[in-house]
């Protein structure tokens, strides 16, 4: 994935699916200048910053519990 794609899901009405090493996860932020974006892990409730290029946009609509 790419900032550009981060910041349109993160502005996005819509709950799209993001995933990091095969959890879904909810996008907190992102550091333009360090390429990194904060996610909360959803099955973990865990915070962390990950490099952007490690997440996967599934492109599909979810309904989750944050």
């Amino acid at each position: 994935m790419d900032i550009k794609r981060v910041k349109e899901i993160m502005s996005s009405s819509e709950n799209i699916e993001v995933l990091y090493n095969r959890h879904s996860v909810w996008l907190d932020g992102v550091d333009d200048k360090t390429g990194r974006v904060k996610i909360r892990i959803l099955d973990m409730r865990e915070n962390v910053y990950v490099p952007v290029d490690d997440l996967v946009d599934t492109r599909k609509i979810i309904n989750i519990d944050r």
